[in-house]
């Protein structure tokens, strides 16, 4: 969960290979510096550098489940950031 002004603002699942996050901070449910921050920490457990990522976005409005999550913003779209 991603909030601003104490406000949700946005949802975010990652996905990342066992071998790469067991045992470190990534496994856990939130890391406050985020997990490029633990990845790429030279005194980390994983030390690696992060070569390149792929963003796709869509927008639409806010549906189902979503709406729910979202309380207040009527007719205001949802952004899917993959």
């Amino acid at each position: 969960m991603f909030l601003a002004d104490g406000e949700l603002v946005a949802l975010c699942d990652s996905y990342y290979p066992a071998g790469l996050a067991q045992g470190t901070q990534i496994a856990q449910d939130r890391i406050r510096s985020g997990v490029r921050a633990v990845i790429e920490d030279p005194a980390g457990p994983v030390r690696r550098r992060i070569a390149r990522s792929f963003d796709d976005l869509t927008s639409r409005a806010a549906g189902g489940g979503r709406a729910a999550v979202f309380p207040g913003r009527p007719g205001h779209p949802g952004v899917r950031h993959w």
